[in-house]
């Protein structure tokens, strides 16, 4: 076989395998940290890496928005990240084809950031504020949506989620996710179960989130090392979303940052399929190699 033959082959496996994956109902999104994790060289790598896999995911989120003191939707800048702040990749999406869901996170996790969120529970001047200025990004840029990834756990100590801060969050969630569904986008939220505070409750109650119009509901607690917890918080989060449910995935062991072995890994993916979950989410690039085969055949649906 010459080589122009040889390239007329790959390039319509390719095709054809890229078909296959856009028929597939599953549903594979990593996550880019990007300079808050990671060099700006290991990003650009990332982005290759992502083009390249294309045919296998479905869309990627990435960090850049977060919400300010003043109820405002604001992008991170090199305040935040420095030198430069945050590297664009919305067009790199974009160009890879595949859905583009920038986060709204909590990022570096302030105490204030739990004062703000009241605020923005308690006023509705605030929350119109923020959800207007949302859903003018999403149409500037052609999202697909968000990933709302707020985690106030982290200041619990000085000032105590409460069951009314958890009621609140799922009000406001399904009023931003109502206004985005009503201008054709959607809204994704990342969700778990831990708490701070001995005795506390979780800032995420699942019925209550479950039960708005959010179009994802995205388990951080299957971030977990250990195979009992995670088949446990595999359960809670399709218990909960059923058909919207979304399975986080760390990209190495929680405890220790260690490489997941295969059997590891494995164990994850057969797991996921038994319970009839058909989304993935992956925090965060890179994908260990391991990872790839795994997802090739849960997209392809395989045994």
């Amino acid at each position: 076989m010459n080589i122009l033959a040889l390239l007329i082959v790959l390039t319509v496996t390719l095709l054809l395998v890229e078909a296959e994956a856009k028929a597939s109902k599953k549903y594979v999104m990593p996550w880019l940290c990007l300079e808050i994790c990671d060099s700006t060289a290991a990003i650009q790598d990332q982005l290759q890496t992502i083009y390249e896999r294309r045919h296998l995911l479905s869309g990627v989120s990435f960090e850049l928005y977060t919400l300010g003191g003043d109820c405002n939707i604001r992008k991170y800048t090199s305040a935040d990240v420095a030198p430069n702040g945050l590297t664009q990749v919305a067009s790199n999406v974009r160009a890879a084809g595949l859905d583009i869901w920038p986060m709204i996170s909590s990022w570096p996790h302030p105490d204030s950031f739990i004062t703000w969120m009241r605020k923005l529970f308690d006023d509705e001047a605030c929350a119109e504020t923020f959800i207007t200025q949302a859903v003018a990004e999403a149409q500037m840029n052609g999202y697909t949506g968000f990933n709302l990834d707020w985690e106030p756990t982290y200041n619990n100590n000085t000032s105590p989620i409460t069951s009314k801060d958890a009621q609140q969050y799922a009000l406001f969630i399904d009023k931003f996710a109502k206004k985005l569904n009503s201008e054709g986008f959607k809204l994704s939220v990342d969700v778990a179960t831990w708490i701070t505070t001995p005795g506390g409750p979780s800032f995420w109650n699942y019925t209550s989130i479950a039960a708005t119009e959010v179009n994802k509901g995205i388990s951080m607690g299957t971030y977990t090392s250990n195979d009992q917890s995670f088949s446990h918080q595999l359960e809670l989060i399709k218990n909960a979303f059923g058909n919207r449910a979304g399975v986080g995935l760390q990209n190495v062991n929680a405890t220790d940052n260690s490489p997941l072995s295969d059997e590891e890994v494995g164990f994850r993916f057969a797991a996921i399929k038994a319970a009839g979950v058909h989304e993935i989410d992956i925090w965060s690039m890179p994908i260990p190699p391991n990872f790839w085969p795994f997802i090739e055949s849960f997209v392809r649906d395989e045994e």
